[in-house]
């Protein structure tokens, strides 16, 4: 027969044989009694049961918490990422290091040292005034330019004529190709010799032309800082003439009066060679082309990331 719960009103099918008896819903666990069934009376079947709607839970608001402020301390770092003008700061320069600014930093530092190569870079200056002086090619295959007005006065000792210098040979011979070797991947960065002109075997290569730059230029001012460390042909001749003009006066006894005199003379000839603010100048330059192009590369090796910037704030 079927019936309904009294107690959730569930439809269910229970045998003819329990009718009269006490029956407990599998539903709900209520117990109820089974009506006795007669021949003459069945019950008429129950209408389809109107499921209940389930209520719909509406999104609980999120509540607003007010900022809580929390003193800083003096000593504290912005976080990593994070803008000096963020972390308080009245005054912010800051300069990006873009493909378009960056690129020109290599070719226009060894242009400049090569419009130095027309100054001295070294020399023979009595009295503070320059009598005989080298650039780069005469220091490195032992030539002076000397000043023929003050040559006659000063004379330029026999033991100051300057030899080759090994070093500032292979300065001078490597200078030319690492400038052209700059100025063409400048050029190819320029589009104005398209990529695809290029040949097969050289496409795989452009990836690393800055880096190629940056390790050329690095050799090159290799070559000079250590010209510098050991020193000039004409430096160390002026030392050798030091050494002796103070053992020749040494040679009058060692009187702290003698022993003065014996430094003054080797500072004298030490003195009169100097090295000159065109070779500093050219020695930065280097450096600065060398860092240029290296930072073009770091700037091609992350083409998703932002430009590396120097900020300064206060």
């Amino acid at each position: 027969m079927n019936l309904q719960c009294p107690s959730c009103t569930k439809p269910l099918t229970v045998p003819d044989q329990f009718a009269g008896q006490m029956m407990k819903c599998p539903l709900c666990n209520n117990t109820f009694s089974v009506p006795a069934q007669t021949a003459s009376t069945e019950l008429p079947p129950l209408p389809p049961p109107t499921l209940p709607t389930p209520p719909v839970s509406l999104p609980t608001p999120i509540p607003t918490l007010s900022p809580v402020s929390t003193p800083v301390p003096d000593n504290a770092q912005p976080p990593v990422g994070s803008s000096a003008s963020d972390a308080g700061y009245g005054n912010v320069c800051t300069m990006y290091f873009t493909v378009k600014t960056v690129q020109w930093v290599a070719p226009v530092c060894l242009l400049l040292v090569f419009v130095l190569w027309f100054f001295p870079w070294v020399g023979y200056y009595p009295d503070g005034v320059a009598a005989a002086t080298q650039g780069p090619a005469g220091a490195a295959f032992g030539m002076t330019e000397p000043d023929n007005d003050l040559l006659p006065t000063a004379g330029l000792n026999k033991d100051l004529v300057p030899d080759v210098s090994g070093l500032f040979i292979f300065y001078v011979l490597l200078f030319f190709p690492v400038l052209v070797l700059t100025i063409a991947v400048l050029l190819v960065d320029l589009e104005v010799v398209p990529k695809k002109s290029l040949p097969a075997q050289v496409q795989p290569l452009l990836t690393w032309r800055w880096a190629a730059v940056a390790g050329a230029n690095l050799i090159l001012f290799v070559f000079l800082a250590l010209q510098l460390f050991f020193g000039f042909s004409l430096d160390a001749k002026a030392h050798a003439m030091g050494v002796a003009a103070k053992e020749k006066v040494l040679k009058e006894g060692k009187t702290t009066k003698v022993t003065k005199e014996a430094q003054q003379a080797y500072n004298k000839e030490v003195s009169q060679i100097a090295r000159t603010s065109y070779l500093s100048l050219a020695f930065w330059l280097h450096i600065v082309a060398v860092l240029g192009a290296w930072t073009m590369f770091c700037i091609h090796d992350r083409p998703h990331k932002p430009a590396p910037k120097l900020e300064l704030a206060w």
